[in-house]
């Protein structure tokens, strides 16, 4: 790393750790369940409602708008650290900052 990068590893573990903690909060479940790349619904079964609270945690934490249509995007850790990377304009960790998230679809 070097001092030119805006987001050194430290950040982006540390962001994507609240946000698997914020996950694990909402779905009720141990953070050992709780992979990068779990799926939500089919890995672990988690209803809309759970969903839900995931979302308004994370509009709270991030003070961020997620629109409904955006929810059915967000589908593991991943999904949602790239959709509130690209929201917050976070560089590093695999996304830059105004780039789209594969899999949403924005103005739709």
């Amino acid at each position: 790393m070097t001092g030119t990068d805006s987001t050194n590893s430290a950040e982006i573990a540390e962001r994507k750790a609240v946000i698997k903690e914020l996950a694990c909060e909402a779905f009720e479940i141990e953070p050992d369940e709780l992979a990068e790349h779990t799926l939500f619904d089919e890995d672990l079964g988690i209803d809309s409602l759970s969903a839900i609270d995931l979302l308004a945690a994370l509009e709270k934490r991030f003070g961020v708008e997620i629109d409904q249509v955006d929810l059915s995007q967000l589908t593991s850790l991943a999904t949602v650290y790239e959709f509130i990377a690209g929201e917050l304009g976070w560089t590093g960790g695999g996304v830059a900052a105004g780039q789209p998230v594969s899999g949403v679809v924005s103005g739709a």
